[in-house]
């Protein structure tokens, strides 16, 4: 059965490179971000219409229903530049398709690459409105789409203050918006549990997050202090490498790794944590920082995406700073774990439909 409805009303269309393919908690991996924005947009925004469309992931081709938001998939599944074409065209036709038979109020990309590449290209052509948010890697150098099709500065999101400079670094443009990343306070459980967890990481499992650095630190914290309690949360290319180096240095009873887990049970166990350590040597925003620091957590990192102080938030540049802030915050027996919302996503979604009430094409230069 056909999912669109014949709703006399605004619809937003986002372009996204994946989205989960149901409701269910496994599939709560995938962009958790993001698909606190739609939820956001949703509770805030009740009469506009938010139909999703999603390049690469899942698989299927079958139109499905997410939280009443209408998702179309296309299945490309990252197969190559000659698929991507007939999937970047099939996405453009089904564009064609949304203006003619709703009130497209604009759209919104997922990154500057092929989102944002066939989403502003079609509003160009189109007279419509279209923003990208910038969530990272699309703000390094060597982004082959903004050759393909140099951005304006008034369609350009950044997350974060760090994203707005390394594109206007890297590309000559800078930004004329910044929306930070958020957090759907919802998702967390009340919790008054003992904080037992001494350090967590959390996140994919990638050469660019540096998690061997985790291993490294959890292993130099426990020869400190005796004894650690350390989780990883996490899967992917290095899991194994992980596990081996985790087996090599001693951490059998110390460190837990746990593969891939549901978001709600991350969260529960960033609740129950003292110190999250956030490895990655480069990086957009983190949303798993500010994560763990709504669940009470103190966060360390190399990475600072905001240029003002966000309470609880170290900032360290190099490991061995990172191991002497986080005995530091172990060894304090009177630490403060009162949780921190640096960014509530109701704000943000506030803040993108601002963007498209304000907007029109020839304002965008």
């Amino acid at each position: 059965m056909h999912l669109y409805k014949a709703l006399d009303k605004q619809t937003l269309v986002i372009l996204t490179p994946a989205f989960p393919a149901n409701e269910s908690p496994e599939e709560t991996v995938w962009l958790p971000a993001q698909q606190a924005l739609v939820r956001a947009l949703n509770r805030q925004y009740p009469d506009v219409e938010v139909v999703l469309l999603s390049f690469e992931f899942p698989l299927q081709r079958k139109e499905y229903l997410w939280h009443g938001n209408t998702v179309i998939p296309f299945g490309g599944g990252n197969r190559g530049r000659g698929h991507n074409w007939r999937v970047w065209v099939q996405v453009f036709n089904t564009l064609r398709r949304l203006q003619r038979t709703r009130k497209v109020t604009g759209l919104l990309s997922f990154w500057w690459a092929e989102c944002a590449f066939v989403g502003s290209l079609f509003a160009r052509t189109h007279g419509l409105p279209h923003y990208c948010w910038l969530c990272g890697q699309d703000a390094r150098a060597g982004n082959r789409f903004v050759k393909r099709l140099r951005p304006r500065p008034g369609e350009l999101v950044a997350m974060s203050d760090f994203l707005q400079r390394s594109f206007a670094q890297h590309y000559g443009i800078r930004p004329a918006h910044l929306i930070p990343d958020a957090i759907d306070t919802s998702l967390f459980a009340p919790f008054t549990g003992p904080r037992d967890i001494d350090l967590m990481a959390a996140g994919g499992l990638s050469p660019l997050k540096q998690f061997d650095t985790f291993v490294e630190l959890v292993q130099q914290v426990k020869a400190a202090r005796g004894a650690v309690h350390a989780v990883l949360c996490g899967g992917g290319l290095e899991e194994e490498k992980l596990r081996r180096q985790s087996v090599s240095l001693g951490l059998t009873s110390g460190l837990q790794m746990t593969g891939y887990l549901p978001q709600a049970e991350v969260l529960a166990l960033m609740q129950r944590t003292k110190v999250f350590l956030h490895t990655s040597s480069y990086e957009g925003f983190g949303n798993v920082c500010i994560e763990a620091l709504y669940a009470g957590a103190h966060v360390i990192s190399f990475t600072q995406p905001m240029d003002a102080a966000i309470p609880h938030w170290h900032i360290v540049k190099t490991k061995a700073e990172m191991l002497e802030k986080a005995l530091a915050l172990l060894n304090d027996n009177g630490n403060d774990y009162t949780p921190v919302l640096p960014f509530d996503m109701n704000d943000t979604a506030r803040s993108f439909m601002q963007l498209f009430e304000s907007s029109s094409t020839t304002s965008q230069c």
